[in-house]
Formats: structure tokens, sequence, C-alpha cells
């Protein structure tokens, strides 16, 4: 134990609350030391407890010598407080009434620690009587926060000497799973484990604080296993779905009601005694007392494995006993909070002060190794640092790199800048850099198996770090010893990553020597480009940031490109394209196809929303639901909406236009959505889970209907159905002369037929085709249709609703409806686990073939 002399502590109290805690606390008491900020926090019943809580912290931290700050709360000032003060040697100090900066750290803090304990019951959805665990697990993630003003150490390595294990904290309130001791009790059936809640961490004895509703009691333990936090209308989604509310609420009642008798029956804890605060589980929507609910109806788990040690019950609750020193194994890394840090470091003192400082060390070395290779930058003594020349900050940001089986087969680290700190037109002035568009990138794979070429995909390494910086920048290299002396800097010569340029600057390199190389970029697509090669062949290549979609007629001319590209820049050859934008991408050169599909991005979509084992419907939403705004009065559901929806958008832009319509729909209600918006989301994630085989195929005999999809609101209100449909065709007609000149620039041929649109309005079609007065009130803009009719470049023709498939991107559909169209639109191969349900026959024969340029 450390001895000091000469402590400045700051004290304070806050109470009495408006509940009595589970422990019968109604004031919270808090100390902290003014030289390491650390903060002690004691639970008391009275204000004449302060005496005893002031001799327990003198005791263990031995303090002698020191100074008392407080406010001029009579406790303070009490005589038996003053003798007490006197006869510890502690001299006291008081700030006057009404004067609460005169004692602000103490003040400061308090906010702090209440802060932190109400987020943690919110997101528990823990009652308030709770808030003493919450309290002192705040006060706990308060010490061990690293601090500006401590040099980036925490109070509790301040005042300690060495540094907090945060792999023993999990998160507070999360359920708990803990071993039940081998007994005479104990029978074959019967549970292995209890399930309680995880309110903290005893540091005396290195254990976990477990909160048990069955006994009304607080354990600690060494044993535990620990779930994670998750609202119950996600975990539960499909019980919820299955059952009635009254009727799993009845069934629950039974089972508990069940299980507490055979409890009593066989020496289980009984119900809590007479005048212990009786607290209920909250309704429908908390998230872990409906955990423990939901656990105790399934049964609760065995998560024993071998260990056999007891959990020790807590001597605030039942006494005392025997406690042990260690926290035994199956702890799995889960964050304490966000004042924790991961299990990657997140600071190069962190990495190098690990167990696996050696492997971090090597990563740096070969980060800074490669940034020497490439001429990155150069070292300049601070003293001869530009006057009035700001300096960037820089981090070194580490991750793992993990195989299939979680083991860790690399440890990488990259440097980059705090970009955030720039300031525009000192050290950067323009920030836009282009990227292909998936339309473009469809329109191509397309194009490209029609012509039967070879398709291949390359990737940059470290891009960013080719490209010549256009501003004088100067970088603060990382504390690591042996690489740079303290008193340096670094002047960059190429672009680094963080900085706000360096992507525009990377694509301007690229570019250049794209152009050396006989490529001229596209004017639909500055990120397209076309070669013309011997015999009148053609390459063409996309370039997304650093990924590369190269398209050759000829094999000769593909090895030709990738040899010269590998001696300008340092590549990674992917061969045949597998993974692009997120999206797989599958070249079958045999068969010549291509198919695009997101089954493993969507399987991951399901699992982390709860709905991997949902039982799948037949359409996105229910057929006919009406989107209504939910009740403003009402409070927002406690339910990841909007995250569900950002993860949609994005499969429902790349490879699911099916799906469009849904995502819509819903995406309107983001703002201020109900129960009913994320009930229907639910259902399209049922929908979603019946189609993960939908892939886009793109064939040599097929169409290319499929290269751009899009939905959306028109921006002007129409005064008819016909004006309606009439702005769809002119929005249609602008991307179609998109996709038509990108052809005829790829294959270097003017289109001579005019495309086929299908429209199910005869109205909008003859306005159209036929010039006609009663459209005077049409903005200039939407009769660029007519234009494009006029010149032959498109041709309507009229096409019934029922066989109208834009209609699934655009509206709900009935079942068959839906079945039929995405017949149409995918290529539905089954996948292991997942086979397509057997679709209806329509009793209709099968729609003939459109051509290639039908949409």
């Amino acid at each position: 134990m450390m001895i000091r002399s000469g402590w400045l502590l700051y004290a304070d109290i806050a109470g009495p609350l408006e509940e009595t805690s589970l422990r019968g606390a109604r004031y919270a008491l808090t100390f902290i030391d003014d030289c390491t900020r650390f903060a002690w926090t004691f639970l008391i019943r009275h204000k004449n407890e302060v005496g005893a809580a002031l001799e327990q912290l003198r005791k263990d931290r031995h303090i002698v010598n020191a100074t008392l700050q407080t406010d001029s709360d009579a406790v303070f000032k009490s005589q038996d407080f003053t003798d007490l003060c006197l006869a510890f040697d502690i001299k006291q100090r008081f700030s006057p009434p009404h004067s609460q900066a005169k004692n602000g750290s103490a003040e400061r803090t308090f906010r702090t620690l209440f802060e932190t304990a109400r987020t943690m019951l919110f997101a528990a959805d823990l009652d308030k009587p709770f808030w003493d665990f919450a309290v002192q697990h705040a006060t706990l993630l308060h010490n061990i926060a690293p601090r500006r003003s401590l040099k980036d150490k925490s109070p509790f390595e301040a005042l300690t000497g060495h540094a907090f294990d945060v792999s023993l904290l999990r998160v507070f309130g999360s359920p708990a799973y803990v071993h039940v001791e081998k007994s005479s009790t104990r029978h074959k059936l019967d549970p292995r484990s209890r399930v309680g809640v995880y309110v903290g961490f005893a540091e005396e004895d290195q254990a976990h604080v477990v909160w048990m509703p069955d006994t009304r009691r607080v354990v600690h333990t060494i044993h535990a296993r620990f779930g994670a936090i998750k609202n119950k209308d996600v975990a539960s989604s499909q019980q919820q779905q299955e059952q009635d509310n009254s009727g799993a609420s009845a069934s629950h009642a039974n089972k508990t009601a069940q299980r507490s008798t055979e409890d009593s029956a066989t020496g289980a804890p009984t119900a809590p005694r007479a005048g212990e605060p009786q607290l209920q589980p909250r309704a429908l929507g908390g998230s872990v007392w409906d955990q423990l609910l939901v656990s105790e109806t399934l049964g609760d788990k065995d998560t024993s494995g071998d260990s056999t040690t007891t959990c020790h019950v807590a001597t605030s609750a039942a006494g005392t006993g025997e406690k042990t020193s260690a926290v035994g194994g199956h702890l799995p890394d889960i964050a304490a909070g966000s004042a924790v840090t991961s299990a990657e470091p997140a600071t190069v003192k962190e990495a190098l002060a690990s167990p696996d400082s050696e492997e971090w060390r090597q990563a740096i070395l070969d980060e800074f190794a490669a940034m020497q290779a490439n001429d990155v930058y150069d070292v300049v003594p601070r003293a001869d640092l530009p006057k009035g020349q700001k300096v960037l900050r820089s981090m070194v940001i580490f991750r793992k790199k993990r195989d299939d089986q979680g083991k860790v087969i690399k440890y990488k680290a990259r440097w980059v800048a705090k970009g955030y700190s720039q300031v525009h037109g000192v050290n950067y002035t323009d920030t836009f850099a282009p990227t292909a568009t998936i339309a473009a990138i469809r329109t191509m794979l397309a194009m490209a198996v029609a012509r039967g070429m070879d398709i291949q995909q390359m990737d940059v390494n470290t891009a960013f770090l080719n490209a010549p910086v256009d501003h004088e920048i100067y970088v603060q290299p990382p504390a690591v010893d042996g690489i740079f002396s303290p008193n340096t800097v670094l002047r960059l010569k190429r672009g680094l990553y963080g900085l706000k340029q360096s992507p525009r600057l990377w694509n301007h390199t690229l570019d250049a020597w794209m152009r050396e190389q006989d490529f001229v970029a596209t004017a639909t697509d500055a990120c397209i480009y076309r070669r013309t090669c011997k015999g009148g062949k053609v390459m063409w290549v996309a370039v997304y940031v650093d990924d590369l979609l190269i398209f050759a007629d000829g094999d000769s001319d593909m090895a030709a490109f990738k040899k010269a590209i590998s001696k300008r820049f340092k590549m990674k050859d992917l061969g045949s394209p597998d993974i692009c934008l997120g999206i797989k991408v599958q070249h079958d050169r045999k068969a010549n196809t291509v198919t695009m599909s997101q089954v493993h991005y969507l399987r991951n979509v399901l699992e982390t929303f709860g709905m991997a084992d949902c039982k799948p419907v037949g359409t996105p939403l229910c057929t006919g639901y009406v989107d209504k705004p939910a009740d403003k009065e009402e409070p927002l559901p406690d339910v990841p909406f909007r995250e569900l929806l950002g993860s949609l958008l994005y499969a429902a832009t790349m490879t699911r236009p099916d799906i469009s319509a849904a995502v819509s729909i819903l995406s309107r209600r983001m703002q201020h959505f109900g129960m009913d918006h994320w009930k229907a989301a639910k259902h399209l994630l049922r929908y979603i889970k019946g189609t993960l085989s939908y892939t886009i195929k793109y064939a040599a005999t097929g169409d290319a209907s499929n290269g751009s999809t899009a939905d959306g609101l028109q921006a002007t209100v129409a005064t008819a159905s016909a004006d309606a449909e009439y702005m769809a065709l002119a929005a249609t007609a602008q991307e179609l002369m998109f996709l038509r000149q990108l052809q005829e620039e790829l294959t270097g041929a003017v289109l001579c037929e005019p495309t086929l649109v299908h429209t199910d309005n005869q109205p909008a079609q003859r306005v159209a085709e036929h010039a006609a007065s009663r459209m005077r009130h049409i903005l200039v803009k939407y009769h660029y249709i007519r234009e494009c009719v006029d010149t032959k470049r498109i041709v309507l023709s009229y096409l019934a609703t029922e066989h109208m498939i834009a209609d699934l991107l655009t509206k709900i559909l009935p079942r068959p409806k839906t079945a039929q169209f995405c017949t149409m639109l995918f290529d539905q191969r089954p996948l292991p686990g997942c086979q397509p349900r057997a679709r209806p026959h329509s009793g209709r024969s099968p729609r003939p073939s459109t051509p290639r340029q039908d949409l």
C-alpha cells in the first residue's frame, strides 16, 4: 500500500435520492484525490455515517497529514465529524454557501458519475433502485479512463502505479449466467446455472458482482458467463410473432409460478422477505429484464463447464463468505463502456504495454519500412520547422487479422494523420475524388459477358502513398523508441491516410498513369477507362479508389496491362473477381456468365438483428400495408429501426431491387417511427430470409435490362396519374441516355437501334409520342422524353400493368405477382440450407424473352 503525506481531498454528498437503493442506501458520498483524480464512492443510509466512511478511507489508503475540502453542509461542520478530523490529523477547508465553484472538483465529478449511471440504467432498462450499483460502476469507469492531464494515465494507474486490467469488466446490466455449485439439493435434471444481472466488479476480491432476481441478493462470483444487452423485440422477435402477447404472458406466469413452487420444495432460495423493496420487471420492451424472463421460460443454460468453484454471497446481502483473489477463465472480450479500450490497442503506448508488445512493435516497424520504401516523408528537426507552420497530429491504428477460425494470423499497424485538424486553404484545398458508379459497373459486366471478355480484379497496396502532396504538410511522428527522435517532425512528400486530400491526390496520380498508357476516361463516368488494342480489341478498366476491375478481349492484353501497372504501383493480383464493393461477383468463363449477390452480407444482417432463424414470408411487406405516420406524442420505441434500414439500403441499391420499394416506404418514417413500422421492418427481414438465393445473373444470351435500377419519390406534385407517368418516363429517358452513351463509348460504335421502353399508361405514351397542349403545365425538363422519342433513341410500347415488372420497385405487390416478377428478374439458384419456396403455377405461358436493350 502506497503511503503518501500531504493529501488534498475533495468531498461531497448527494441525497437523499428519491429512490432507496436495493441495499438500502439513500446517500452517495464521494472523495476525490486532487493529485491523481481518483474517486472513492461510499453508499450510506444516513448522513451520520459520513464519519465512518472517512475512517474507512483513511484506513484503506493510509492517509496522513491531509486537507479535506468540502462545502458547508452541516454534516461536515458537526462536532462529531470535526473531532474525527482532528483525531486523524486532517485539516478541514470549507467553501462558502452557494459557491459550488470553490468545491468544483467534487461537484463536477458527481455530475459525471450520475450522468454515467443514468446512461447505464437507461441502456440496461433497469429500475431506479439499482442506482447504487450504477454509481459504483461509474466510479470504477471514472478511475480507469485515461486522462490527458495525467499524461494519458488513468487515475487508477496514477494512484497504484499499474494499469487496470479492463478485460475483467463486462457491460453493466448484461444477463449473467452464474454456475450452481454441486450440492445435495442439486439433482441431475436441475439447472446448472442461475440467471442474474451483472451490476459491477468487486476490486477487493477480483470477482463479478451479480444481482440475482430470484433471491433478491448479490453474489460475488468468478464463474459466470454473460450475454449481450439486446432489445427483446429483436432477440425474441419470432416468439413475439408466433404467440399472442397475452397468451405468452400467461404462459410465462404459469411457468414462473411452477418454478417458484419447485424451488421451495427443493430448498432453493425463497421469495424476498417482507419489508424488502419489491421490484417488478417492466412491461414489454425492456432489454435485460425481458431476457431474464425469456431465459427462465426456456430454461437456464448450463454454463458451468468443468468449474466447481462456488459463488460467494456478498457481505452486503447475506453475511460473509470465503472469497477468492483471481477471476477464472472463460471470459470473453466484451467492452465494459465507452471509457474502456477494446481488445485491440487504441494507442501506441497501449500496444507496447500489452502482452503482444513485440508483435505490435514489429508491425509498427514494418509500416514505417513501407513508408521509407515509398519515400513518403523527410525527417526534419523541430528547430528547423518554418515559423508559424502547423504540425498535424497523427496516430497508429492497430488491427489483428484473423482467419476463419478466429486465430490471429497477422498484426497490422497503419500510421494515419488526424486530418480533422487540417485548415482549408492552408494545408488542403480540394478534396473531391470520383469513383465508378454501380450502374456503370453492372453495365460493364453485362456487356463483357455478351462480348466474351476476360474479367480480372486487382488491388493497389497502400494506394495513397503513391501520390505526391500538393501542400507543405508537417506531421508529428508517433512516440516509438528507436524510430524517431523526440525533437523531430516529418515533412510529407506523399499522401498519407487520414489527410483530407489523399483520395483526390491518388485519383490524379492513377488517372495520369492511365492516360500515359493510352487509356481514355469516358465522358459518362470519369473512373471508367477504355483503350483500343491491336486487332481492334478493347480493354476497359473500372476504378473504385484502389480497387480495379479489368476487362479485356484478349488474354495477352490482360497480361500486358497487369505487368505494366505492377511495375508502376505495388499491386495485389486477385484474379477472377470475388468480392467487389461488398458484392460477391462470380465470373464463369466456361458458361460465359456473371452473377452478383450479397448472400453473406444479408446473412450477417439477419444475425445482427436476431432474425437468423425467423420464418420466411413471400412479400417484402404485408399485402395491403398502409404507411401511416406514428403518433408524435408517443416516444420512439427502443428498437434499432434506423440501423436496420441503413443496412438494407445498401443491398437494395446494389443487388436486391425487389426490396427497394419496401426500404423506400419504411425510410420515410426514419424521423419518427412506431412499433407498426418496426414490425414491418421485421417482416422485410423475414422476406429476405426466404430469398437469400436471389442473384443477378448476366449471360451472353440474355438481356441487359438489369444494368441500372432506381426508385424514388418525384420532386414535383402531379395533378393526374398521366402526369406522374409522363414525369417517370422523362426520368427513365435520362438514365437510358447515360447507359446508351456509356455503351457507345466502351464499344466505340454508335447504337443505331432504339431502346424499347414499356409503359402501362397509354395517355402518357400518347403525350410523349405526340405533343399535346394539355401538358403545357408540365415543366420543360420533363419534355426530354419527347426529344428522345423524336430522335428514335427510344421507342415506347404499351404493356399491361399485370406484366409491368417495374412495379416491383415502386409498390408492394401480392405474393403471386412478387414471385412472378422475381423469377423474371433474378437467377434463383438454391443455396445450402435456403431452398427457395415453390412458386404457384399461374396458368399462363412463360413470357417471351425481350430484346437486349429492353427496360
